[in-house]
């Protein structure tokens, strides 16, 4: 046996003893993140992803994954959700989460309402402007004379006369105070010959048919303020 097997510390340095080296993890395998196992391992990556996104959005960072890890993020979050891994937490905490869920949601659907006016407006060229054939021409803006135009078209009857000939709106309003009037006098006169017609009509009776008792006016009042005297005697 050779001597330095005999040593004191056989795994010392130099001596027989071969040591196995650790194992070192395989290239491009060591950097994977493990996905949350809690809402609570979770939580802390919820406000970073939707951060990220957020500058994405606002044309700050270049696209490079930011949609697909925000949606990832979204499903994990939601499965602790649907499992109450959520009930779990403390109050505060569970607050937090799902406010940070909602915000993470919202923040997705705007990137997904961005991603649809995209593919609306058609695709790009090898430039990287979108060909200008493909796009739907602009229509011309709407003032406000043509919209008190339509307003007015939609709210009166229909009629086959030119708008430029039809009467304004205060000329409008005179005829009709003009109309009322007209129909005023005309029933004042009505009224009136009404009475005068009536009144002919009507007989007075005459003086044989009128009472013996009855008296002119001028009589009765005489009659009636006529005072007596008594005179000593009686």
């Amino acid at each position: 046996m050779n001597a330095k097997n005999r040593s004191m510390y056989p795994y010392r340095r130099g001596s027989g003893k071969r040591r196995n080296k650790p194992a070192t993890p395989r290239r491009g395998g060591g950097n994977q993140r493990r996905p949350a196992g809690s809402a609570a391992e979770l939580l802390p990556l919820l406000q970073p992803t939707t951060k990220a996104l957020a500058q994405m959005l606002a044309g700050n960072t270049k696209a490079s994954g930011q949609l697909v890890h925000a949606r990832n993020m979204l499903e994990q979050a939601q499965r602790m959700i649907d499992d109450r891994h959520v009930d779990r937490m403390q109050p505060a905490m569970r607050e937090e989460f799902l406010e940070q869920v909602a915000r993470l949601r919202l923040t997705l659907s705007d990137a997904d309402d961005l991603l649809d006016a995209a593919d609306a407006d058609g695709p790009d060229d090898g430039n990287g402007e979108a060909g200008e054939n493909e796009r739907a021409p602009k229509t011309a803006p709407v003032t406000m004379d043509r919209l008190r135009e339509l307003a007015l078209s939609l709210a009166g009857p229909a009629s086959t006369t030119d708008p430029a000939d039809q009467p304004s709106a205060h000329e409008r309003l005179e005829a009709i105070h003009a109309d009322r009037e007209a129909d005023a006098v005309h029933e004042l006169r009505e009224s009136i010959r009404k009475d005068k017609a009536a009144g002919e009509t009507v007989q007075r009776p005459s003086a044989e048919e009128r009472p013996a008792t009855e008296r002119a006016g001028k009589t009765r009042e005489k009659l009636r303020l006529k005072t007596v005297t008594y005179l000593p005697g009686d």
